[in-house]
């Protein structure tokens, strides 16, 4: 009884473990989509300052 306890709650940290893995690597593709997005703005930004400047 005892071992199969035990591996009930390795399989349980085991799937755990990994959804938080999971979230977390979906989480750093948000950030770095954002990233990606706010540095495009930042190119974009300037760009049509000067067009509006001119």
């Amino acid at each position: 009884m005892p071992v199969s306890k035990q591996t009930l709650s390795a399989s349980l940290f085991k799937s755990r473990n990994y959804l938080m893995r999971s979230q977390l690597r979906q989480r750093c593709l948000e950030i770095s989509s954002l990233t990606l997005f706010h540095s495009h703005l930042g190119v974009v930004r300037p760009l049509t300052k000067a067009s509006e400047s001119v």
